[in-house]
């Protein structure tokens, strides 16, 4: 099943979270001539592959953690209230709704019907346009693109947080599969940078060979697990939206 195109909720919720982190309207870039794209959580390959052949304890087992970290996002998006622009956060968390529906709908199709491969192949279609598994924007064939088969995660240099509640549920939902990783052995983020490992992150690493100049995007952001809505600040800082 070859991954198919974002629907028009997930694309605008991309641009949308991008502009809300970094300040610069992306609403009308040229995705492909800035050479971004949505990174993901979860890569497209893990997720076919299980919903297409795995049992229902399996997909439950990977569904539910990124509904649930959809949801938290979600939340914490409609209750910024201070900003001057948290009107873009509330239409934010309400593309994140209409994503999980979408989600929420398919898999109540599928366990009614487990057999159905059409049910099956819908909800990974669904998944496929969840935003919370890739939010915002980030460096594409630097980046992304190298790291499309393994989980790419967001990591927040928080020692008591050191992923994101997305990124963790990624991990959670798929833990089998690696985590991109350079051959030292650190973290490849979603906007390019490295980081030590945690050993809390738990997965095997899978290396992979990002460019030296490849160049940081901090596209999206980091809500925690607290329903804090943190902005990027700087190369590596974060700062709280009230």
């Amino acid at each position: 099943m070859k991954r198919p195109g974002f629907n028009s909720n997930k694309q605008h919720a991309a641009r949308l979270e991008a502009t809300l982190a970094t300040g610069h309207d992306y609403s009308k870039t040229n995705l492909r001539t800035a050479d971004l794209a949505a990174p993901h959580r979860a890569p497209y390959a893990e997720i076919r592959d299980l919903i297409l052949t795995g049992n229902r304890h399996q997909i439950r087992k990977a569904v539910r953690p990124m509904i649930k970290a959809s949801r938290h996002v979600r939340r914490a998006l409609a209750k910024v209230s201070l900003a001057t622009n948290a009107s873009d956060y509330r239409r934010l968390s309400t593309m994140y709704r209409k994503g999980e529906r979408g989600v929420r709908k398919s898999y109540k199709a599928f366990k009614a019907n487990p057999g159905d491969t059409a049910l099956r192949r819908a909800l990974v279609v669904s998944l496929n346009n969840l935003p919370s598994n890739a939010p915002g924007l980030g460096p594409h064939n630097t980046v992304n693109n190298p790291v499309s088969d393994r989980l790419h995660l967001q990591p927040t240099g928080q020692l008591t947080e050191p992923l994101s509640p997305r990124s963790d549920a990624a991990r959670r939902a798929f833990p089998q599969v690696g985590v991109a990783s350079t051959s030292s052995g650190n973290v490849v983020s979603v906007t390019g940078a490295t980081h030590a490992p945690f050993p809390t992150i738990g997965n095997p690493q899978s290396q992979v060979t990002i460019p030296t100049h490849a160049p940081q995007v901090r596209g999206s952001l980091w809500v925690t697990q607290g329903g804090d809505v943190m902005q990027p600040s700087g190369t590596t800082g974060w700062k709280k939206i009230t």
